[in-house]
Protein backbone atom coordinates (compact mmCIF):
# COMPACT_ATOMS: atom_id res chain seq x y z
CA UNK A 1 0.00 0.00 0.00
CA UNK A 2 1.29 3.45 -0.93
CA UNK A 3 -0.02 6.76 0.38
CA UNK A 4 0.18 9.49 -2.25
CA UNK A 5 0.62 13.13 -1.35
CA UNK A 6 0.37 16.04 -3.76
CA UNK A 7 0.22 19.79 -3.22
CA UNK A 8 -2.78 20.03 -5.54
CA UNK A 9 -6.34 19.16 -4.57
CA UNK A 10 -7.13 18.05 -8.11
CA UNK A 11 -7.80 14.88 -10.03
CA UNK A 12 -4.63 12.79 -9.85
CA UNK A 13 -3.48 10.67 -12.77
CA UNK A 14 -0.97 8.07 -11.70
CA UNK A 15 1.98 6.94 -13.79
CA UNK A 16 4.65 4.68 -12.42
CA UNK A 17 7.93 3.33 -13.74
CA UNK A 18 8.91 -0.09 -12.46
CA UNK A 19 12.66 -0.15 -11.96
CA UNK A 20 13.74 -3.75 -11.73
CA UNK A 21 16.90 -5.77 -11.60
CA UNK A 22 16.86 -8.91 -13.66
CA UNK A 23 19.04 -11.89 -14.36
CA UNK A 24 17.14 -13.05 -17.43
CA UNK A 25 19.21 -13.93 -20.51
CA UNK A 26 17.08 -12.05 -23.07
CA UNK A 27 19.04 -9.24 -24.62
CA UNK A 28 16.82 -7.36 -27.05
CA UNK A 29 16.55 -7.59 -30.81
CA UNK A 30 18.71 -6.13 -33.57
CA UNK A 31 17.30 -5.47 -37.06
CA UNK A 32 19.37 -4.70 -40.15
CA UNK A 33 17.39 -1.79 -41.63
CA UNK A 34 19.40 -0.31 -44.54
CA UNK A 35 22.74 -0.46 -46.32
CA UNK A 36 24.85 -3.43 -47.29
CA UNK A 37 26.13 -6.46 -45.40
CA UNK A 38 29.36 -6.09 -47.41
CA UNK A 39 31.88 -3.47 -46.29
CA UNK A 40 33.41 -0.56 -48.24
CA UNK A 41 30.38 0.24 -50.37
CA UNK A 42 30.53 3.42 -52.51
CA UNK A 43 26.91 4.23 -51.72
CA UNK A 44 24.28 5.67 -54.02
CA UNK A 45 23.59 9.39 -53.78
CA UNK A 46 20.61 9.52 -56.11
CA UNK A 47 19.15 12.97 -56.86
CA UNK A 48 19.90 15.75 -54.40
CA UNK A 49 16.86 16.55 -52.29
CA UNK A 50 14.93 13.42 -53.37
CA UNK A 51 14.41 10.47 -51.02
CA UNK A 52 14.61 7.07 -52.67
CA UNK A 53 14.78 3.38 -51.67
CA UNK A 54 17.92 3.16 -53.83
CA UNK A 55 19.81 5.82 -51.83
CA UNK A 56 22.47 4.88 -49.29
CA UNK A 57 25.53 6.74 -47.99
CA UNK A 58 28.93 5.15 -48.60
CA UNK A 59 30.63 3.08 -45.94
CA UNK A 60 31.77 5.79 -43.50
CA UNK A 61 33.91 6.15 -40.40
CA UNK A 62 33.66 9.09 -37.97
CA UNK A 63 30.92 11.00 -39.76
CA UNK A 64 29.08 13.80 -37.92
CA UNK A 65 25.63 13.02 -36.49
CA UNK A 66 22.45 14.73 -35.31
CA UNK A 67 18.85 13.81 -34.47
CA UNK A 68 16.57 16.75 -35.27
CA UNK A 69 13.54 17.85 -33.27
CA UNK A 70 11.21 15.90 -35.59
CA UNK A 71 13.11 12.65 -35.05
CA UNK A 72 15.01 12.52 -38.36
CA UNK A 73 18.66 11.40 -38.40
CA UNK A 74 21.41 13.40 -40.11
CA UNK A 75 25.05 12.69 -40.96
CA UNK A 76 27.77 14.82 -42.54
CA UNK A 77 31.26 14.08 -43.81
CA UNK A 78 33.11 10.95 -42.75
CA UNK A 79 35.94 8.86 -44.19
CA UNK A 80 35.62 6.09 -46.77
CA UNK A 81 37.90 3.06 -47.02
CA UNK A 82 40.38 5.01 -49.16
CA UNK A 83 40.73 7.60 -46.37
CA UNK A 84 38.96 10.19 -48.52
CA UNK A 85 36.62 12.60 -46.74
CA UNK A 86 33.17 13.83 -47.77
CA UNK A 87 31.28 17.10 -47.35
CA UNK A 88 27.83 15.61 -47.99
CA UNK A 89 24.87 16.16 -45.67
CA UNK A 90 22.43 13.23 -45.51
CA UNK A 91 19.00 12.89 -43.87
CA UNK A 92 17.35 9.62 -42.85
CA UNK A 93 13.63 9.42 -42.07
CA UNK A 94 13.00 6.43 -39.74
CA UNK A 95 9.27 6.48 -40.54
CA UNK A 96 9.89 5.83 -44.26
CA UNK A 97 13.28 4.10 -43.88
CA UNK A 98 14.69 6.33 -46.65
CA UNK A 99 17.91 8.31 -47.07
CA UNK A 100 18.13 11.70 -48.83
CA UNK A 101 21.25 13.44 -50.08
CA UNK A 102 20.37 16.96 -48.90
CA UNK A 103 23.37 19.26 -49.34
CA UNK A 104 27.00 19.46 -50.44
CA UNK A 105 28.91 18.02 -53.43
CA UNK A 106 29.01 14.23 -53.64
CA UNK A 107 32.75 14.12 -54.34
CA UNK A 108 35.55 13.81 -51.80
CA UNK A 109 38.31 16.21 -50.69
CA UNK A 110 36.21 19.36 -51.07
CA UNK A 111 37.43 22.75 -49.92
CA UNK A 112 34.99 24.60 -47.72
CA UNK A 113 32.76 27.27 -49.25
CA UNK A 114 32.62 29.72 -46.35
CA UNK A 115 30.97 32.77 -47.81
CA UNK A 116 30.68 35.73 -45.42
CA UNK A 117 30.87 35.02 -41.69
CA UNK A 118 27.43 35.22 -40.11
CA UNK A 119 25.58 35.32 -43.46
CA UNK A 120 23.65 32.22 -44.65
CA UNK A 121 23.83 31.46 -48.37
CA UNK A 122 22.83 28.53 -50.62
CA UNK A 123 26.41 28.15 -51.83
CA UNK A 124 27.94 27.77 -48.36
CA UNK A 125 29.07 24.40 -47.00
CA UNK A 126 31.81 23.12 -44.66
CA UNK A 127 34.75 21.45 -46.30
CA UNK A 128 35.16 17.67 -46.30
CA UNK A 129 36.08 16.49 -42.81
CA UNK A 130 36.02 13.72 -40.20
CA UNK A 131 38.28 12.52 -37.36
CA UNK A 132 36.16 13.72 -34.48
CA UNK A 133 33.90 16.65 -35.38
CA UNK A 134 31.73 18.20 -32.66
CA UNK A 135 27.98 18.39 -33.29
CA UNK A 136 24.96 19.78 -31.47
CA UNK A 137 21.23 20.39 -32.04
CA UNK A 138 20.02 23.69 -30.58
CA UNK A 139 16.62 24.44 -29.05
CA UNK A 140 15.39 25.96 -32.33
CA UNK A 141 16.23 22.75 -34.20
CA UNK A 142 19.30 24.03 -36.09
CA UNK A 143 22.29 21.71 -36.55
CA UNK A 144 25.78 22.84 -35.50
CA UNK A 145 29.29 21.51 -36.10
CA UNK A 146 32.79 22.55 -35.06
CA UNK A 147 36.32 21.59 -36.00
CA UNK A 148 37.66 18.21 -37.03
CA UNK A 149 40.32 17.25 -39.54
CA UNK A 150 39.49 18.37 -43.05
CA UNK A 151 39.77 20.93 -45.82
CA UNK A 152 39.69 24.68 -45.28
CA UNK A 153 38.65 27.44 -47.71
CA UNK A 154 42.01 27.23 -49.50
CA UNK A 155 42.20 23.47 -50.03
CA UNK A 156 44.65 22.86 -47.18
CA UNK A 157 44.12 19.73 -45.08
CA UNK A 158 44.48 19.93 -41.29
CA UNK A 159 42.84 20.69 -37.98
CA UNK A 160 39.96 23.17 -38.04
CA UNK A 161 38.30 25.54 -35.57
CA UNK A 162 35.38 26.75 -37.69
CA UNK A 163 31.86 26.78 -36.23
CA UNK A 164 28.94 26.17 -38.62
CA UNK A 165 25.15 26.39 -38.32
CA UNK A 166 22.72 24.58 -40.63
CA UNK A 167 19.08 25.65 -40.94
CA UNK A 168 16.92 22.72 -42.04
CA UNK A 169 13.99 24.81 -43.31
CA UNK A 170 16.13 26.91 -45.66
CA UNK A 171 18.72 24.19 -46.42
CA UNK A 172 21.54 26.69 -45.83
CA UNK A 173 24.84 26.66 -43.95
CA UNK A 174 26.26 29.66 -42.11
CA UNK A 175 29.90 30.06 -41.09
CA UNK A 176 29.46 31.48 -37.58
CA UNK A 177 32.91 31.74 -35.96
CA UNK A 178 36.53 30.62 -36.16
CA UNK A 179 39.04 30.67 -38.97
CA UNK A 180 38.53 29.55 -42.57
CA UNK A 181 42.12 28.23 -42.54
CA UNK A 182 43.59 25.14 -40.87
CA UNK A 183 45.88 25.17 -37.81
CA UNK A 184 44.44 28.13 -35.95
CA UNK A 185 45.82 28.73 -32.45
CA UNK A 186 42.52 30.25 -31.32
CA UNK A 187 42.30 32.57 -28.32
CA UNK A 188 41.43 31.38 -24.82
CA UNK A 189 40.88 34.81 -23.32
CA UNK A 190 40.17 34.88 -19.58
CA UNK A 191 38.80 31.86 -17.73
CA UNK A 192 34.97 31.99 -17.47
CA UNK A 193 34.80 35.39 -19.21
CA UNK A 194 32.88 35.49 -22.48
CA UNK A 195 34.35 37.58 -25.31
CA UNK A 196 33.84 38.06 -29.02
CA UNK A 197 37.58 37.55 -29.48
CA UNK A 198 37.60 34.07 -27.90
CA UNK A 199 37.85 30.97 -30.08
CA UNK A 200 38.99 27.43 -29.27
CA UNK A 201 42.08 26.30 -31.19
CA UNK A 202 41.95 23.95 -34.16
CA UNK A 203 41.13 20.50 -32.83
CA UNK A 204 40.62 16.91 -33.98
CA UNK A 205 39.50 13.70 -32.29
CA UNK A 206 37.28 15.83 -30.07
CA UNK A 207 36.23 14.21 -26.85
CA UNK A 208 32.66 15.12 -25.98
CA UNK A 209 29.93 17.62 -26.86
CA UNK A 210 26.71 18.47 -25.06
CA UNK A 211 23.77 20.89 -25.36
CA UNK A 212 22.90 22.27 -21.92
CA UNK A 213 19.41 22.78 -20.55
CA UNK A 214 19.85 26.50 -21.19
CA UNK A 215 20.64 25.89 -24.86
CA UNK A 216 24.38 26.59 -24.73
CA UNK A 217 26.80 24.38 -26.71
CA UNK A 218 29.60 22.78 -24.67
CA UNK A 219 32.59 20.57 -25.41
CA UNK A 220 35.55 19.07 -23.58
CA UNK A 221 39.07 18.15 -24.64
CA UNK A 222 40.50 17.25 -28.04
CA UNK A 223 43.78 16.80 -29.86
CA UNK A 224 45.14 20.30 -30.41
CA UNK A 225 48.15 21.58 -32.29
CA UNK A 226 50.38 21.22 -29.24
CA UNK A 227 48.94 18.00 -27.77
CA UNK A 228 45.94 16.59 -25.91
CA UNK A 229 43.74 19.29 -24.41
CA UNK A 230 41.67 19.06 -21.23
CA UNK A 231 39.63 22.26 -21.33
CA UNK A 232 35.86 22.81 -21.21
CA UNK A 233 34.39 25.39 -23.61
CA UNK A 234 30.90 26.91 -23.86
CA UNK A 235 29.31 28.69 -26.82
CA UNK A 236 26.35 31.03 -26.35
CA UNK A 237 24.20 31.18 -29.48
CA UNK A 238 22.52 34.49 -28.64
CA UNK A 239 25.79 36.37 -28.17
CA UNK A 240 27.81 34.32 -30.70
CA UNK A 241 30.62 34.09 -28.14
CA UNK A 242 32.86 31.33 -26.78
CA UNK A 243 33.86 31.04 -23.11
CA UNK A 244 36.73 28.96 -21.76
CA UNK A 245 34.98 27.44 -18.72
CA UNK A 246 37.50 25.15 -17.02
CA UNK A 247 40.89 23.48 -17.46
CA UNK A 248 44.43 24.77 -17.39
CA UNK A 249 44.72 25.82 -21.04
CA UNK A 250 47.90 23.76 -21.33
CA UNK A 251 48.23 20.49 -23.30
CA UNK A 252 48.90 16.96 -22.09
CA UNK A 253 47.54 17.32 -18.55
CA UNK A 254 47.22 13.86 -16.88
CA UNK A 255 43.98 12.73 -15.28
CA UNK A 256 43.46 13.48 -11.59
CA UNK A 257 40.60 11.37 -10.23
CA UNK A 258 40.59 12.68 -6.68
CA UNK A 259 38.15 10.85 -4.39
CA UNK A 260 35.30 8.91 -5.97
CA UNK A 261 31.95 10.77 -5.74
CA UNK A 262 33.64 13.95 -4.47
CA UNK A 263 33.74 16.99 -6.76
CA UNK A 264 36.89 19.09 -6.57
CA UNK A 265 38.53 21.95 -8.49
CA UNK A 266 41.62 19.74 -8.87
CA UNK A 267 39.74 16.85 -10.47
CA UNK A 268 40.16 16.45 -14.23
CA UNK A 269 39.71 13.66 -16.78
CA UNK A 270 42.91 14.99 -18.34
CA UNK A 271 43.82 15.00 -22.01
CA UNK A 272 42.21 12.07 -23.81
CA UNK A 273 40.25 11.00 -26.86
CA UNK A 274 36.69 10.38 -25.67
CA UNK A 275 33.57 9.39 -27.57
CA UNK A 276 31.06 8.08 -25.01
CA UNK A 277 29.11 11.06 -23.70
CA UNK A 278 25.67 11.76 -22.29
CA UNK A 279 23.49 14.38 -20.56
CA UNK A 280 21.58 13.21 -17.48
CA UNK A 281 18.08 14.24 -16.40
CA UNK A 282 19.51 17.01 -14.22
CA UNK A 283 21.52 18.52 -17.07
CA UNK A 284 24.92 17.25 -15.90
CA UNK A 285 27.45 16.10 -18.52
CA UNK A 286 29.00 12.63 -18.46
CA UNK A 287 31.82 10.92 -20.33
CA UNK A 288 33.33 7.44 -20.29
CA UNK A 289 36.74 6.07 -21.20
CA UNK A 290 38.98 7.24 -24.00
CA UNK A 291 42.65 7.06 -24.83
CA UNK A 292 45.60 8.86 -23.27
CA UNK A 293 48.46 8.74 -25.79
CA UNK A 294 51.02 8.58 -22.98
CA UNK A 295 49.42 6.05 -20.62
CA UNK A 296 46.85 4.02 -22.57
CA UNK A 297 43.16 3.20 -22.65
CA UNK A 298 40.71 4.31 -19.95
CA UNK A 299 37.53 2.86 -18.41
CA UNK A 300 36.38 5.55 -15.99
CA UNK A 301 33.03 7.38 -15.78
CA UNK A 302 33.04 11.13 -15.09
CA UNK A 303 30.33 13.74 -14.36
CA UNK A 304 30.63 17.49 -14.95
CA UNK A 305 28.31 19.85 -13.07
CA UNK A 306 27.60 22.89 -15.25
CA UNK A 307 26.54 24.93 -12.20
CA UNK A 308 29.81 24.48 -10.31
CA UNK A 309 32.12 23.75 -13.29
CA UNK A 310 33.56 20.80 -11.34
CA UNK A 311 34.37 17.24 -12.39
CA UNK A 312 33.60 14.13 -10.31
CA UNK A 313 34.94 10.63 -10.89
CA UNK A 314 31.82 8.46 -10.52
CA UNK A 315 32.54 4.88 -11.60
CA UNK A 316 34.95 2.54 -13.34
CA UNK A 317 38.62 2.10 -12.61
CA UNK A 318 41.66 4.36 -12.63
CA UNK A 319 43.75 1.48 -13.99
CA UNK A 320 44.84 1.97 -17.58
CA UNK A 321 44.14 -0.61 -20.31
CA UNK A 322 41.79 -2.74 -18.22
CA UNK A 323 39.92 -5.52 -19.98
CA UNK A 324 36.87 -5.03 -17.79
CA UNK A 325 35.21 -7.05 -15.07
CA UNK A 326 31.87 -8.03 -16.62
CA UNK A 327 30.99 -11.70 -16.17
CA UNK A 328 27.18 -11.86 -16.23
CA UNK A 329 24.69 -10.34 -18.66
CA UNK A 330 21.50 -8.56 -17.60
CA UNK A 331 22.58 -7.66 -14.08
CA UNK A 332 23.35 -4.26 -12.58
CA UNK A 333 26.70 -4.54 -10.80
CA UNK A 334 29.75 -2.54 -9.79
CA UNK A 335 31.69 -4.27 -12.60
CA UNK A 336 32.87 -2.08 -15.46
CA UNK A 337 33.40 -2.44 -19.24
CA UNK A 338 36.70 -2.90 -21.03
CA UNK A 339 38.81 0.24 -21.53
CA UNK A 340 38.14 1.70 -24.96
CA UNK A 341 38.08 4.70 -27.24
CA UNK A 342 36.26 5.56 -30.51
CA UNK A 343 33.14 4.44 -28.61
CA UNK A 344 30.98 7.26 -29.92
CA UNK A 345 27.90 5.04 -30.49
CA UNK A 346 25.98 5.92 -27.35
CA UNK A 347 22.39 6.67 -26.40
CA UNK A 348 20.30 7.95 -23.46
CA UNK A 349 17.01 6.18 -22.78
CA UNK A 350 13.73 7.62 -21.49
CA UNK A 351 14.68 6.75 -17.90
CA UNK A 352 17.94 8.73 -18.10
CA UNK A 353 20.27 5.73 -18.32
CA UNK A 354 23.32 5.66 -20.58
CA UNK A 355 23.97 3.03 -23.27
CA UNK A 356 27.04 2.35 -25.39
CA UNK A 357 28.07 -0.05 -28.19
CA UNK A 358 31.51 -1.10 -29.41
CA UNK A 359 34.76 0.85 -29.65
CA UNK A 360 38.44 -0.09 -29.83
CA UNK A 361 40.02 -2.10 -27.00
CA UNK A 362 43.61 -1.91 -25.60
CA UNK A 363 44.78 -4.41 -28.21
CA UNK A 364 43.47 -2.21 -31.03
CA UNK A 365 40.58 -4.58 -31.86
CA UNK A 366 36.99 -3.49 -32.42
CA UNK A 367 34.28 -4.50 -29.93
CA UNK A 368 30.60 -5.48 -30.17
CA UNK A 369 29.41 -5.40 -26.56
CA UNK A 370 26.32 -3.39 -25.61
CA UNK A 371 26.22 -2.09 -22.05
CA UNK A 372 24.20 0.29 -19.93
CA UNK A 373 25.07 2.56 -17.00
CA UNK A 374 22.50 3.72 -14.47
CA UNK A 375 23.57 7.08 -12.97
CA UNK A 376 21.07 6.65 -10.11
CA UNK A 377 22.52 3.37 -8.81
CA UNK A 378 25.99 4.10 -10.24
CA UNK A 379 26.12 0.58 -11.71
CA UNK A 380 26.86 -0.95 -15.10
CA UNK A 381 24.91 -3.68 -16.92
CA UNK A 382 26.34 -5.81 -19.74
CA UNK A 383 23.23 -6.08 -21.91
CA UNK A 384 24.15 -7.93 -25.11
CA UNK A 385 26.92 -8.86 -27.50
CA UNK A 386 30.08 -10.77 -26.81
CA UNK A 387 33.15 -9.66 -24.89
CA UNK A 388 35.29 -11.19 -27.64
CA UNK A 389 36.82 -8.66 -30.10
CA UNK A 390 36.69 -8.51 -33.90
CA UNK A 391 33.36 -10.27 -34.45
CA UNK A 392 31.86 -10.49 -37.94
CA UNK A 393 28.22 -10.20 -36.89
CA UNK A 394 25.07 -11.82 -38.24
CA UNK A 395 22.86 -9.63 -40.43
CA UNK A 396 19.98 -12.02 -40.96
CA UNK A 397 17.36 -10.74 -43.43
CA UNK A 398 17.01 -7.03 -44.03
CA UNK A 399 14.02 -5.49 -42.16
CA UNK A 400 13.39 -8.76 -40.30
CA UNK A 401 14.09 -8.64 -36.54
CA UNK A 402 15.55 -11.82 -35.05
CA UNK A 403 17.21 -12.81 -31.79
CA UNK A 404 20.10 -14.28 -33.78
CA UNK A 405 20.94 -10.93 -35.42
CA UNK A 406 23.85 -8.85 -34.17
CA UNK A 407 26.09 -6.15 -35.72
CA UNK A 408 29.76 -6.49 -36.50
CA UNK A 409 32.30 -5.28 -34.01
CA UNK A 410 32.73 -1.61 -34.86
CA UNK A 411 34.08 1.77 -33.77
CA UNK A 412 33.49 5.37 -34.81
CA UNK A 413 29.90 4.91 -35.97
CA UNK A 414 26.85 7.13 -35.42
CA UNK A 415 24.01 6.76 -32.90
CA UNK A 416 20.40 7.98 -32.96
CA UNK A 417 17.22 7.56 -30.89
CA UNK A 418 13.87 7.57 -32.72
CA UNK A 419 10.58 8.99 -31.46
CA UNK A 420 9.62 5.56 -30.09
CA UNK A 421 12.76 5.42 -27.96
CA UNK A 422 14.43 2.70 -30.06
CA UNK A 423 18.17 2.86 -30.71
CA UNK A 424 19.74 3.11 -34.17
CA UNK A 425 23.33 3.12 -35.36
CA UNK A 426 25.03 3.68 -38.70
CA UNK A 427 28.46 3.07 -40.17
CA UNK A 428 31.82 2.75 -38.48
CA UNK A 429 35.12 0.94 -38.76
CA UNK A 430 34.76 -2.86 -38.75
CA UNK A 431 37.06 -5.85 -39.22
CA UNK A 432 36.50 -5.63 -42.98
CA UNK A 433 36.65 -1.85 -43.45
CA UNK A 434 33.94 0.83 -43.47
CA UNK A 435 30.30 -0.18 -43.22
CA UNK A 436 27.19 1.64 -44.42
CA UNK A 437 24.80 -0.67 -42.58
CA UNK A 438 22.05 0.92 -40.51
CA UNK A 439 20.83 -1.08 -37.51
CA UNK A 440 17.89 -0.73 -35.13
CA UNK A 441 17.88 -2.12 -31.61
CA UNK A 442 14.74 -2.78 -29.55
CA UNK A 443 15.45 -3.33 -25.88
CA UNK A 444 14.26 -6.24 -23.80
CA UNK A 445 12.56 -4.77 -20.68
CA UNK A 446 13.72 -7.76 -18.65
CA UNK A 447 17.38 -7.04 -19.37
CA UNK A 448 17.99 -3.34 -18.96
CA UNK A 449 17.96 -2.76 -15.25
CA UNK A 450 14.63 -0.99 -15.40
CA UNK A 451 12.37 1.17 -17.46
CA UNK A 452 9.25 -0.97 -17.69
CA UNK A 453 6.66 1.75 -17.96
CA UNK A 454 2.99 1.31 -17.08
CA UNK A 455 0.02 3.50 -16.24
CA UNK A 456 -3.24 3.09 -14.37
CA UNK A 457 -6.24 3.07 -16.68
CA UNK A 458 -9.92 3.50 -16.04
CA UNK A 459 -11.45 6.10 -13.75
CA UNK A 460 -8.80 8.49 -12.43
CA UNK A 461 -8.50 8.99 -8.72
CA UNK A 462 -9.88 12.34 -7.62
CA UNK A 463 -10.34 14.24 -4.40
CA UNK A 464 -8.08 15.97 -1.93
CA UNK A 465 -4.90 14.27 -0.86
CA UNK A 466 -3.69 12.31 0.98
CA UNK A 467 -5.18 9.46 -1.03
CA UNK A 468 -4.47 5.78 -0.68
CA UNK A 469 -4.02 3.47 -3.65
CA UNK A 470 -3.52 -0.27 -3.61
CA UNK A 471 -1.86 -2.08 -6.49
CA UNK A 472 -0.02 -5.31 -7.11
CA UNK A 473 3.33 -5.16 -8.97
CA UNK A 474 3.40 -7.52 -11.95
CA UNK A 475 7.18 -7.83 -12.07
CA UNK A 476 8.73 -11.09 -10.95
CA UNK A 477 12.16 -9.55 -10.45
CA UNK A 478 13.84 -9.11 -7.14
CA UNK A 479 13.71 -5.34 -6.78
CA UNK A 480 11.09 -2.71 -7.69
CA UNK A 481 11.18 1.05 -7.29
CA UNK A 482 8.31 3.36 -8.21
CA UNK A 483 8.28 6.86 -9.61
CA UNK A 484 4.96 8.74 -9.40
CA UNK A 485 4.12 11.61 -11.73
CA UNK A 486 1.08 13.74 -10.89
CA UNK A 487 1.18 15.66 -14.16
CA UNK A 488 1.47 19.15 -12.70
CA UNK A 489 4.15 21.10 -14.69
CA UNK A 490 4.14 23.87 -12.07
CA UNK A 491 4.87 21.59 -9.13
CA UNK A 492 8.40 21.11 -7.88
CA UNK A 493 7.77 18.25 -5.46
CA UNK A 494 4.91 16.21 -6.93
CA UNK A 495 6.97 13.12 -7.72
Amino acid sequence: MFQLRSKNCLAVFLLFYIISSSAYAQNGTWTWMRGSNVNNQPGNFGVQGVASPANDPPGLYEACEWTDLQGNFWIFGGINNSFAEYSVLWKFDPTTNLWTWVNGPNTTSQSGSYGIQGVPAPGNFPGSRAWGVLTWVDQAGDLWLFGGYGYDAFGALGGLNDLWRYNIATNTWTWMRGSNAVSSLGNYGTLQVSSNTNDPPSIVEVCSSWTSNTGDLWFYGAVGIAGLLSDMWKYNIATNEWTWMSGSGTPSVPANWGTQFVASPTNTPGGRYVYSRWVDNSGNFWLYGGYDIFLGFLSDMWMYDVNTNLWTWMAGTTTYSSFGTFNTQCQLTSNHPTSRFESRVCWTDECGRFWQFGGIDPNGATLSDLWMYDPVSNQFNWIAGTLLPSQLGNYGTILVPAQANYPESAAGGNAFVDNNGDFWMFGGLTVGGRTNALWKYIRDPNCNGGGISAAFTGTPISGCVPLTVNFTPNSSNAQNNYHWDFGDPNATNDT
